[in-house]
């Protein structure tokens, strides 16, 4: 086959390379789907928690705590009003319910004088919202939605608890 057919051929094969690649980057990008992970480099959000359990947390009794990132808009306007005490009634739930792509959960059960220092967690892309949920036995929502801080250190106190960015 001569020299120059055999270059034409290569040129073809790459033009038709390229354009399946374009096609597959704008179907992903129009799908309605959050960012594709491969193309997430650096998400944004919590990634290193520390968590204190005072002497007295929770009127002297364990504290479970789990950290959400969720990207499921509607699973968010749900949490917004979901107290702690409900939310570990149907934690179970949600997990069969939401994909690991739609919420990612971190879980620790902490008694008090107890510390968890800088847990390594990885916020997805595409996150909508981060939140913590502490069971305690005193009344309240036990809930708090978190900003951007890449680094966050909760403080189990007697009857609530508090972030500290």
């Amino acid at each position: 086959m001569p020299l120059g057919r055999l270059a034409g051929m290569h040129r073809q094969l790459l033009r038709r390379l390229a354009a399946a690649a374009m096609t597959m980057l704008v179907l992903v990008l129009v799908s309605g789907c959050s960012t594709p992970s491969w193309l997430c480099l650096n998400p944004s959000g919590v990634s290193t928690v520390t968590i204190r359990a005072q002497p007295n947390a929770n009127i002297n009794s364990a504290v479970a705590v789990d950290l959400l990132f969720v990207r499921d808009d509607q699973l968010v306007t749900e949490l917004l009003q979901t107290p702690a005490l409900d939310y570990f009634a149907r934690r179970d739930q949600i997990r069969r319910d939401f994909t690991d792509s739609d919420v990612r959960r971190w879980s620790w059960e902490l008694a008090p004088g107890q510390q968890v220092d800088r847990a390594s967690v990885s916020p997805p892309c595409g996150r909508k919202a981060t939140f913590v949920f502490a069971s305690y036995a005193t009344p309240g929502d036990h809930r708090l939605r978190l900003g951007d801080d890449s680094a966050v250190v909760i403080i189990l106190n007697e009857r609530d608890f508090q972030v500290q960015p």
